[in-house]
């Protein structure tokens, strides 16, 4: 998408909350606001500066709940095998 000419928030937003307004969605969905449900994701990197820090995450908080991506690496090594 900057490739297209767009800026690295017009990119964020555009497979953020823009994506999610194309779908018609709860307009409540892919927001960082009171009342909204928002997962979050950490990275390392500024990724209005560089859209391509997006993809060193080291962190996602789900329903409230905070996974580091080590610990979620861990966990899933332990799993089962579904085979």
């Amino acid at each position: 998408m900057e490739l297209a000419g767009l800026t690295p928030e017009q990119t964020l937003r555009a497979v953020g909350v823009n994506a999610v307004a194309a779908m018609r969605a709860d307009p409540y969905i892919g927001r960082i606001a009171v009342g909204s449900a928002a997962d979050l994701v950490f990275v390392d990197g500024d990724p209005l500066s560089d859209t391509r820090a997006a993809l060193n995450v080291v962190a996602v908080v789900r329903n409230g709940r905070f996974y580091s991506v080590s610990g979620l690496f861990d966990r899933a090594k332990r799993a089962e095998s579904v085979e």
